[in-house]
Order: structure tokens, then sequence, then C-alpha cells
């Protein structure tokens, strides 16, 4: 029995399925505009998707691209690890022994034997290529490596030596490069002997041009050489001196004379300055460490006069210019500045001949490398790559690997360089950077914004094609309900004839799938190139899977739906109305019963909850785990479905405005004798709301997303200049990275002063800053709190010069708060308050409002420890007392007190107001960790939210570790206290010696601001200006425009994609529109009859259509504009929210009024087109529906 009904089953569901693809073959032949409409619409939507997605799978490179140029196509950097503690590869506790070993052997030696200490010990120089590529071999996430050396030099025009600058030595091996992909946009010839390329900004510097074969002069410094190579060092001169008054120590007590000079004179060959060292040694128990420490900051101050007696003879050589560099193409760094490449197999013979001109340098080099004096002539066969100061290991997946999101990037590079550490040994001398994957990490938020976007976008888009389908399919609804109705009349049951419709699905789907990826293959080839362009990649053409997979999933499951409604629309009526040929939607009239038991709850009631609960699930749960787990991705991504609910909430509630908006335009658009069709064309609007109302939401939503996505595009695209625009501060931006190592002042201030003293200037003014003063060696810590202490943070306290608001991007300066007591003047042409000016001119003049109004007011000493002035506090530190805490007296510390600048954060943080006093404090810590700590009285002068060049924000989580900004006179105030005290705590401990502090603060960083019409050319020639006065690779010119135009490409590749995504959203809207507008007089060629019977001309009734058209279409663009608006200013909001950016909204204007100037044409020529084939039509031919 069962059997017989299997059987029967089959028998039935193949003759549906036979029948269904004869009535599909015979559907297909009779309507082929139906058919021909189905295909392009899936065409349509299968074309976007892939194209879509395929473009969202490819964009990351763009962030690889921006990452490349800026920090180089280095994935892997190894470099020797320099230094005692640790050059044979040993841990702490291995260097630990062979210092103590050290100091064991001298402690034994007489103070003649000191005499003959070796200063330097012969090292293995670098790093050994030849080794570390043999042991990278064999692991397979290796692509290869490549030796480099890099050296800071100086360069001028061999014909015209005065004409000189500054530049980077790059020394590379370029056949070994090529062979890795390093640089793989690089397509210069290698280098032969003596043959450079240059910066090509630097060449027009100096007057020369390339690929000229002219001539410059290159010059090194023999310091840096030997520092690098790390034959020669301060650390290393610092050791051998502290073994020396160690060794004294443990002797006995007295006091030793060292002449510095004359020992550096006999140990290296050159000619130092006499410098007596008198160490007066009180007792034998000073531990090692502690006289090691106090050395250490000796030599500090020593130093610069042995480099400048070692850099006497200094070492130079000419060098024929092959061609000028304008673009590194991530070969290196951009970063570097101005570079000078050579060619690495050429280095040795160049050293044999460079280095007779410097004996010292040739002394240590020799000996470093195990040679002779005799032996100059081997230096030719060294192998100059086995002692690199830098290896650049690439990985072999490095494209794919680099376009993952950020964890799963970090997870494979992470392994990468583990396999990299597992092949050389976890001991081996080097040091692991990965500088690409740092710079990813700080995009990776851009990234995830974008993509954030790019999913919303796809997500709007498909939901625009898919009502574009279902509203095309419903359009012969009229046509497939008579059709149906007879199927039906000839026995077919509903179950039988859903089974037969299957087949007409896939009549669109698959030739639409086919075409549309074809399609889309296509369109994606430009955009491809593009990406590959700009990226210096090979063009995928192929698309990715990600897109073919939606794509097609897409155009097969769409056609079947949006066949499905309609059809069970048509299948719903009874068979009279679907044989009624004379029968039209709008006229109809139904009526439902439905018994009360059976009511139950609606269907929206049902959707209603089901969304509330799931929005509990989402903010309850999802949200908090996102932040708890870190997982930005997914956080962003609740946002954007929010962000996506509230489009759809806007433009459903739209929905009930739209007849409102339609009315008063229609009384808008209506004068003269059209006014008596109104109730006409309101009847018409009526009878048409279901249809016009997807049309008014789909148009409304399309609308809006053009407007909020511009919006957003716009600002992600802008976002990465302004954020590098705060982070560096100024269109120039010169910065040191060693507190040892400061800018030089004087220099700088008397070129920048001439600049600016020229008719044509082109510096508006420049500033300095100081280091924050926690970098000082004689400083630990400094903080900021309340009076009490709490709370308390520590803070970066920096000093800045007086004109700093007039050098930085002051667009960016965005005050709080600042005194009222003071007036200001304005910054450049804005009406802000310069109140860094303010500092120095109202210095000390600050009074707090109801606590000192009749000035400031000393309190009585109420302390049971009486206070002391610091003078009379420095015996303390006499007297050997550790953890002193200086206790000022009420005087000093009332009169002598800080003007600052500090964070907005310090607000919600600590209830900070420029009236609140504030307790700043200062820590000196000693070589055997004792300390003397300040306690000074702070008045704020201004709370800034944000400052361009120094960390301001908002957030009070931002408060600790801000910068606090005072006059450069503080800054040294504060200096000067800290270096008391340590000279103070040296007597207490026996170690009598003078030292002097420099009579202005330390340098780190000087900001240029140019004019706004300056050149490019303007630009490099005061950057060049700048670089003559840099003298190591520690400190780095910022030319914020090269940022800039490094962004510029990856931000026009962005906008392009809008651009695409936009057109794609005006052809939606355009055939929607057309269809709607012409199904709607096709709907109502019966009432086009009537009305030409009743009168009305044909002109007339067409015109009726037309307003009709508008009417919808001007409500429509109302509150599509509305809703963008909205939208667009919550986004903008919100991505400053993390920013805190001012404010800026730029409406796409152009897209919009694109948008709205083709909606109004297909409201004419939809609407004209359609009536003008039924004004040709007999009256009795239109009331009979031919």
């Amino acid at each position: 029995m069962i059997a017989k009904a299997v059987q029967q089953w089959w028998r039935n569901f193949w003759a549906a399925l036979l029948l269904g693809l004869q009535y599909v073959y015979a559907s297909s032949m009779r309507s082929k505009r139906t058919v021909a409409i189905g295909i392009f619409t899936v065409v349509l939507v299968v074309c976007f998707v892939a194209l879509l997605q395929n473009t969202i799978a490819r964009s990351p490179v763009v962030f690889m691209k921006l990452a490349e140029n800026n920090v180089g196509e280095y994935d892997l950097v190894l470099s020797p690890r320099l230094g005692l503690d640790d050059e044979d590869g040993e841990g702490d506790e291995e260097a630990s022994k062979k210092f103590t070993s050290r100091s064991a052997a001298l402690s034994t030696r007489n103070e003649t034997a000191l005499d003959n200490l070796d200063l330097l010990p012969n090292l293995q120089v670098g790093l050994n290529y030849t080794e570390i590529s043999r042991k990278l071999e064999p692991v397979d996430t290796v692509r290869g490596c490549a030796p480099r050396w890099t050296l800071f030099s100086s360069i001028a025009n061999a014909a015209e030596p005065s004409r000189n600058g500054s530049a980077v030595v790059l020394i590379m091996d370029s056949a070994k490069e090529q062979e890795i992909g390093l640089g793989r946009d690089w397509d210069r010839r290698p280098l032969g002997q003596q043959e450079v390329y240059v910066s090509s900004a630097l060449l027009r510097h100096i007057g020369v041009q390339g690929a000229m074969g002219e001539r410059v002069l290159v010059g090194l410094s023999p310091t840096q050489l030997a520092m690098l190579a790390g034959i020669f060092t301060r650390d290393r001169v610092s050791v051998v001196f502290g073994q020396i008054v160690i060794s004294a120590v443990h002797s006995q007590n007295f006091t030793i004379p060292l002449d510095v000079g004359k020992i550096l004179s006999e140990q290296l060959g050159i000619s130092v300055p006499s410098r007596q060292m008198n160490v007066t040694i009180v007792g034998q128990d000073i531990p090692d460490e502690a006289i090691q420490t106090f050395v250490d900051q000796w030599v500090d101050s020593f130093f610069p006069e042995i480099v400048e007696a070692f850099d006497e003879d200094g070492i130079s050589f000419e060098a024929t210019v092959v061609d000028g560099v304008d673009d590194p193409l991530g070969k290196w760094p951009s970063s570097l500045g101005n570079v000078i490449v050579m060619e690495m197999k050429w280095i040795p013979k160049l050293i044999e001949t460079l280095l007779p001109q410097n004996r010292a340098l040739q002394r240590l080099f020799l000996e470093a490398l195990g040679l002779s004096v005799d032996d100059l002539h081997e230096v030719e066969n060294v192998q100059i790559q086995d002692h690199a100061l830098m290896v650049l290991v690439q990985y072999a997946d490095r494209a794919s690997t680099y376009l993952l999101e950020k964890k799963a990037m970090r997870k494979k590079m992470i392994y990468f360089s583990d396999q990299v550490s597992l092949a050389l040994g976890v001991s081996y001398p080097a040091t692991f950077k990965m500088p690409l994957v740092k710079m990813l990490d700080g995009l990776s938020y851009f990234r995830m914004f974008l993509d954030q976007i790019f999913i919303g976008t796809l997500v709007i888009m498909l939901g625009l094609s898919i009502m574009l389908i279902y509203s095309l399919l419903l359009s012969d609804v009229e046509e497939k309900t008579y059709e149906y109705g007879m199927l039906r009349a000839l026995g077919l049951p509903h179950s039988s004839l859903f089974l037969v419709l299957i087949p007409l699905s896939f009549v669109y789907s698959i030739p639409g799938i086919l075409i549309g990826l074809l399609l889309g293959w296509l369109l994606s080839i430009p955009i491809q190139d593009a990406l590959a362009y700009y990226a210096s990649l090979p063009v995928n053409l192929a698309l990715d899977g990600s897109a073919i997979g939606m794509a097609v999933i897409i155009g097969l499951i769409m056609p079947l739906v949006s066949n499905i409604f309609p059809i069970q629309r048509a299948l719903s009526k009874t068979l009279r109305d679907a044989l009624d040929v004379y029968h039209a939607s709008t006229n109809e009239t139904s009526v439902t019963f439905v018994k009360l038991e059976n009511l139950g709850i609606e269907l929206w009631q049902t959707a209603l909850a089901v969304m509330m609960v799931v929005c509990g699930f989402v903010i309850y749960y999802l949200i908090p785990a996102a932040f708890v787990m870190g997982n930005m991705p997914m956080f962003l991504g609740i946002l954007t479905a929010i962000l996506l609910g509230m489009v759809l909430g806007c433009s459903l509630i739209a929905t009930s405005v739209q007849p409102i908006l339609e009315k008063l335009y229609l009384k808008l658009f209506l004068w003269g004798s059209d006014r008596n069709m109104e109730d006409l064309i309101r009847k018409a609007l009526s009878g048409h709301r279901t249809r016009n109302r997807k049309t008014a939401i789909m148009f409304t939503t399309a609308l809006a997303f053009i407007i909020f996505a511009g919006v957003m595009f716009t600002l992600q695209a802008s976002s990465f200049a302004q954020n590098s625009q705060v982070l560096i501060g100024a269109d120039l931006l010169v910065f040191s990275v060693s507190w040892s190592q400061p800018l030089q002042e004087d220099q700088m201030r008397a070129y920048l002063d001439a600049e600016m003293a020229r008719k044509d200037s082109r510096v508006v003014d420049y500033s300095f800053a100081s280091f924050p003063i926690s970098a000082s060696p004689d400083m630990s810590y400094t903080s900021i709190g309340n009076l009490a202490s709490f709370p308390s943070h520590t803070v970066f306290v920096v000093g800045v010069d007086k004109t700093y608001l007039r050098s930085c991007f002051s667009n960016f300066y965005l005050p709080v708060e600042v005194n009222p007591q003071f007036s200001y003047h304005d910054v450049l042409s804005t009406n802000k308050p310069d109140v860094v000016r303010s500092l120095y001119d109202d210095a000390g003049n600050s009074t707090l409002l109801g606590l000192e109004d009749d000035g400031i007011v000393i309190p009585p000493d109420t302390t049971s420890v009486k206070t002391r002035s610091y003078a009379l506090a420095q015996e303390d530190l006499r007297g050997g007392s550790n953890n002193a805490g200086i206790l000022l007296s009420a005087e000093e510390v009332y009169v002598d007190y800080f003007d600052v600048i500090v964070t907005e954060a310090m607000r919600p943080e600590m209830s900070a107001t420029v009236n609140t006093p504030m307790r700043l404090r200062s820590r000196t810590t000693s070589f055997d960790s004792s300390y003397a700590q300040f306690t000074y009285l702070a008045k704020i002068r201004a709370m800034l939210k944000k400052l361009p060049g120094f960390l301001f924000s908002s957030y009070g989580q931002a408060a600790a570790y801000s910068s606090v900004l005072v006059t450069m006179d503080s800054f040294q105030r504060l200096l000067e206290r800290a270096y008391e005290v340590k000279m103070l705590d040296r007597i207490s401990k026996g170690l009598n010696v003078t030292d002097t502090l420099s009579a202005k603060p330390p340098l780190a960083r000087l900001f240029v601001n140019l004019k706004d019409d300056v050149s490019q050319l303007d630009i490099e020639e005061i950057s060049n200006g700048l670089r003559t006065f840099i003298q190591d690779e520690r400190t780095v010119l910022v030319d914020t425009n090269q940022v800039l135009a490094g962004a510029e490409l990856a931000s026009s590749i962005i906008l392009m994609f809008f651009n695409v995504i936009s057109v794609i959203a005006i052809v939606l809207c355009f055939f929607l529109l057309w269809l709607s507008f012409t199904a709607n007089v096709r709907e109502n060629a019966w009432e086009f009859g009537v009305l030409r019977a009743v009168g009305l001309s044909s002109a007339q009734v067409i015109r009726m259509y037309v307003f009709e058209a508008l009417s919808l279409i001007f409500a429509a663009v109302t509150l599509g504009t509305a809703i963008g608006i909205v939208i667009a200013i919550t986004l903008t909001l919100q991505f400053n929210l993390f920013t805190e950016m001012p404010f800026a909204f730029d409406f796409p204007f152009v897209l919009f009024f694109t948008v709205v100037s083709m909606a109004i044409m297909v409201a004419f020529g939809g609407s004209y087109m359609a009536a003008r084939d039924l004004r040709k039509k007999q009256i009795a031919q239109a009331l009979k529906g031919n």
C-alpha cells in the first residue's frame, strides 16, 4: 500500500515537473519581455554582489601598501644586540657573572696595571648573514633574507662643496633583495663601484642632476662607523673607567687623579683633550653597581669631547650619481628622509681605501675583524655581508597574510617569528622587530571602521536589489493571475502548481548568474587593476571565492523567493476573480472573517517580540562580551547592525509621513485649471499606495544611504590625514629620541630666524619642545594631583616655547576652559586664546578665585616639623639621609608656584578646574635607590581637549601619562633642583665630583609652521636646510605633506569605491522608479479610458500621472534627505567619540543632485512614455483593457 502511494507520488511529481518545463518554455516564448526582465534583474543583482564583495575582500591591500610606504616592506628585521651585557648572546645572569669576574680581576691589580687595560675587546661585528641564511633555508615560512647597513653621512656637490646636506647611506644587496621580493616595485639596475642613487630632493638641494654622471662627495663619521659596528660605544668607555674606579675603591681610602684624555689617546691613537677626573674615595664598602652608575653619568658629560677627537680626521669619498629617487616604493621607510643607496659588494674595497684616513678607526676596525695593520689589503676580501647591521627576513605568504584581519594576521606573524627564532637559536644575539605588523596594528581601527561601512553598504544594497526583483516580478502579477486561474480551471491542484512554477525561477537564475558573474568579473578588472597598481602587486583577475559564493547563493534563492510571493498572491484569489480579465487590484475590496478563538497573536506582534528579545541579548551579552574579549570587530559589527536597524526603522516611519508630504507637494505642483484634477490624483495616489509604498521605501533608503555613506567614506578618507596632523603637530617636525643627543637648538634657531627674516619667507613661525622631564637621568618620575594627592597620576612634564600655538596645526587646538583672569592674544587668524603665550606673558600672576582674591597669601606654618628652605634641607643629604622628602617652606611653595596647561581629562578624573590648586611632585632617584622628592604648587592656566603634538583628551582614562605643559624656565628650574640633589647625594656617598648642568633644557622636538601656499620644492629646501643640523640617526625629520601624500591615493581609491556603489544604487533606483511609474499607468488603462470618456483630454490625463509621480518623488526625496542627514550626523558623532576631532560634515552634493535629477526625469519619462502608448488607443479599446 505504501509502495503504491510512493509510486503514485513519484508519477505525479515527474508529471508536474514535466508540465512545469513545458509551461516555462511556452511562457518564455510567449512572454519574452517578462523573462528578459527577470533575467536582467538577476544579472544586475549577481553582478553587483560579486563586484562589491570582491572589492571588499581585496580592499585591505590599500592599508598594506599604506603601511609599506611608511615603514618599508620589512616583515622581520634582525639587529645585533650591542653592549657588554649580552655580547655573546648569554642571558642577564651570564653577563652579570662576566662583569663580576672582570671586577674581581681588576681589584687585584695595582695602579700601574690599569694603564695597560685594553679599552675594547675584539668582537665579531654585526650579524653573520651567511649563517642566518643557512639556518633559515629549511624554514618553510621564510622566503629569504638580505643584509643591510645604514649609516648617517654628509653629502656635498663635488664641484661646489659649499652646497651640502645630510643623508642616510643605505648599503644593500640589490640582487638578493630582488630575489626575495623586497622592494617589489624597485626596477633600478644594480650599482657599480662608487655609484650611488640619491633622493631627488637632496640632489635639488645640493645642485646636482641625476642620470647626468655628476659627482658628489660623501662624508662619513668615524665614530658612527665604530659605534654601529659595536667596536666603540659610550657603554664600553663607561665600563672601562668604571673598572678603574672600582679597583681603586677596593684598594684603600684615597684620592685618585685620572687623566682621562691621556688614557684614551693611548688606547685609541687619537688626540683627546686632557681631562682630569679626581675621585675622593671614602670607605671601601660602596657597591660596584653604585660606582658604575656614577661613572655612567660622568662619561655622558665627557663623551662628546671623545667623539669630537675621534672625528677630527673624517673620512670621505667621491661617487657618481646614477639617478635620483623620488619615491622609495617600499624599498626603505619614507621616514628615513634623504637616502644615498650603495651596493654592498663594493663596500669592502671602499673600506680598504677609507680606513687610512683615520688611524683610530683603522685600528679598531682591523682588530674587530681579527686583522693587523699590515693586513689592510685583506679587507677587500672580507665578506661584508657577514658583518651586517641588519638582516631583513621576508615572510613567504606575506601578501595574503597582511590582508587578514588583525588577530589572524598577528597569529601567523607570531608563528613566523617563532620559527625564525627557533631556527637561529633562542640565545642568538639579535633583536627582532616587525615594523610592518606594528604599523598595520595602528591602522587596524581605520580598517575595522571601513570594513563595517562596507558590510553595511552590502546589506543595504542587497535589500534594494531584493526589493527590485520582487517589484519587477510583481508587476506582471495581473497577467499571471489569469494564467494560473486557467491552470486551476483545468484541474491542476495548488501543490502541483507550485512544483510547475519552480523551474520558472531557474529560467531567471541560471542565465542571470552566469551573465552576472561574467559582467561582475569584467567590471572588477579596472578596480583590481587600480588596487594592484597602487599596491605594486600582480593583478589578480580572478573573483574572490566569497564573492562567487555569495553571488551564486543570492542568484539562486532570490528568484525563487521572489516568485513565491507574487504567485501566492495570485493563487490566493478566487477562481472567478482570477479569470476576470477586467479585474483591477486597485478596485478590489476584500472581507476576511476570523473566529475569535483563532485570532491569537498577530504576525507583527510576534516579530516585535522576537526583535525585543534579540535586542536584549545583544545589549546584555554580546556588547559586554565584545569589551571583555577585546573583540573590536564584533563590537563595531553590533554598531553596524544597530545602524542598519536605524535606517530601516526611519524608512518605515517615513511611510506614515509619506502621504502627508505627497498631498503638500501636490498642492504646490497644481496651478490654474490643473487644480481641478487634485481629487483624481489623490485617488490615484491612494489606489497605488501599496506599490508606491515599496517604491518610496526603496528610493528613500537609497537616497539616505548615498548621503550617510558619502559622509562616512569622506570622513574615513580624511581621518588618516587628520590623525597624522594631530600626531605630528606641524608641517615640519624634527625630533630626537635620545636625551643625550638633543636637537642643536642654536644652529636651528639661527637658520629659521634667517629664513623668517626674508621678504618672501615661507615660514610662519617655529617652536621647540623639551623632552619629558622624566626622561632625564636625574629624574625618576613626575606626578600631578589635587592637594591631597588623591587621586594622583604620573604625567609627562614638557617645556614649550612661547610661540608653540603659532607653530602647530592650530585648527586641532581645542581649549575647553581658560583662566578668565587674563586677556589672551588670538592664535593666528582664529578666535582661540593663545594660552601658551600667556604662560610667559603672565607668569607668576595667577591667583585662585575665592582663595587669593587679595593676592597670594602665604599660610602660617602649622606642621609639627619645622619647615625649612631648600638650602637648609640640603643638610639632610650631606648627612647621608635616604628617601628625603624635601619639605620646602610655605613661601617657596606659594610664591614660586608653577603655571601649567593640562588635559581636560583632569576634570572627570580629579574634579579639576582652572581655579583648582594642584600638587606637582617630582622625584630624583640616585644610583643606590635612594631618592629626594619635591612637592610644588601648580595653578592651571588652561584645560585642553586636544593639542597637536601632545596627548590631550577629554576622557578621564587619558589623565594618566598625559602631558603637562610648562615654560622652558619652569622646566629648567625642575631640572636644576634634581641636579643639585644628585650632586649632594654623590657627596654624601663619598664621591666628590664636580659636574655642570646645561643652562638650557635639552630639546626633543622642533615644530615648523609653513605658509599655506608653500610649494613642495620650498618644503624640500627648508627640510634639507634643517637636516644639515642632524648628526645621527636618532634625530628624524618628518614632512607632514609627504606623509599625507602617501595616504592621498588610498583615499582616492576609497572614494572611487564609494562612487561605484553610488552608481549601482542609482541604477537600481532608476529601474525601480521606471517600473513603478509604468506599472501604475499600465494597470490603470481602464481608468484612463474612463477619464477620456468623461471629457479629460489625453494631455490632462498624462499630466495627472506625471503629477502623481512627482509628488511621490519629492516626498521621498524630502524624507530620504532628512534620514540621510540624521544618520550621517549620528555616524560622525560616533566616529568623533573615538578620535575627538572637530565636527565636520561633508555633504555629497554632486551625487545627491544627480540622484534627484535622475528621479525627476524618470518620473516624467516613465509616466509619459507609458501614458503615450495608451493615448494612441481608442477610448473603447482602453475601456475593454485591450
